[in-house]
């Protein structure tokens, strides 16, 4: 579930959220960024860019647009997504009774103001397990909990209705063709398996290493083992997950990556990376698998893992965990890490 479907969810349990403030750069890529707004059910949503030049940026400018648009400067709760957003939000809203909670994911870990958005919250929380730790790694400092994502309780498969049949290892990816993914590497860990078992890959997506991407699959003989869909809508891609028992996409750097959850809800079990994204949902050998790097050996001695374990089971306890991870649990979570700020003080 996407920050503003959790946000959205977590009113049901008490989280009042009365407007939402989006940073943009003042110039990018589609030109310069004007400020809007607009109503997103009981929310107001304010697109703002954030005036000033390189590090200058100029917060009494904003605070003024911001009036002018018909906002409010006097919350007292202030709860930031991502390192890039901090710095503003706590020069436009920040006074001495302003309490911010900081919410962590995995693209702060490199961004310039993370120690300050650690340092100057009140209740710092980390998008995902791995996550948390790799905040620790990098910046010594130990996030207060954890706000995960969720799926809609309603897409989770009846297991009893997927039929896996015997013999090829079926495989779905997913993803956006991105470095971050190791698309190439686990191809050619698919690679070693097919040299003596019979292999069948689906995979959804396309991005800007697709010529690498198909490159490989030439290279390595794929052909006939990988059928390519390129980008297709979610409902097509969460059939190719029923239709396969294994999801793999180890990728890293990764916050969580919701495809995971979405893949145990259709009976697939996952493979990840070790450190990142589903680490600390799934248990290595138990209902998932967790590559110790994406050199492709790594990752092909999990497909052998699954490929020779009792297969059947390993998907059955993938389905029972996922009903951990639905939308509603969330989005209850989410509410009550928050409610530790708002409601001490």
């Amino acid at each position: 579930m996407a920050v503003r479907e959790l946000v959205e969810q977590a009113s049901a349990f008490g989280l009042n959220v009365r407007e939402v403030v989006r940073f943009s750069p003042l110039v990018c890529r589609e030109g310069v960024s004007l400020p809007r707004r607009h109503q997103v059910g009981p929310v107001t949503l304010y697109d703002v860019p954030r005036i000033g030049v390189g590090d200058v940026f100029s917060a009494a400018l904003t605070r003024r647009l911001l009036v002018r648009m018909g906002a409010r400067l006097d919350h007292r709760h202030i709860i930031v997504h991502m390192a890039r957003s901090f710095y503003p939000a706590y020069r436009v809203f920040g006074g001495p009774d302003t309490r911010f909670v900081y919410i962590v994911h995995s693209n702060d870990l490199v961004q310039p103001r993370l120690r300050m958005a650690v340092e100057q919250s009140d209740l710092v929380l980390a998008r995902s397990g791995p996550l948390l730790e790799q905040l620790r790694q990098v910046t010594g400092f130990t996030a207060d909990g954890v706000v995960f994502s969720g799926i809609p309780e309603e897409e989770i498969c009846d297991l009893s209705r997927k039929v896996v049949a015997p013999g090829a290892l079926r495989l779905v990816m997913a993803c956006k063709f991105h470095p971050s993914k190791h698309i190439v590497a686990a191809l050619e860990a698919v690679a070693r398996v097919a040299r003596h078992a019979p292999v069948s890959v689906e995979l959804f997506g396309d991005g800007q290493l697709r010529q690498e991407v198909d490159a490989a699959i030439a290279r390595l003989g794929l052909g006939g083992i990988v059928k390519r869909h390129g980008f297709r809508p979610r409902h097509e891609v969460l059939a190719g997950m029923f239709r396969s028992e294994l999801f793999l996409m180890p990728s890293a750097p990764e916050t969580l990556g919701l495809a995971y959850l979405e893949a145990m809800a259709q009976g697939c079990v996952v493979v990840g990376h070790r450190g990142w994204g589903v680490d600390g949902i799934v248990t290595h050998g138990v209902d998932g698998f967790l590559a110790e790097s994406h050199d492709p050996a790594d990752i092909a001695a999990c497909l052998e893992a699954y490929r020779q374990g009792d297969r059947a089971e390993m998907r059955s306890r993938s389905h029972q965990l996922v009903h951990a991870y639905t939308s509603r649990r969330a989005a209850e979570n989410y509410a009550s890490q928050v409610a530790r700020v708002t409601l001490a003080s």
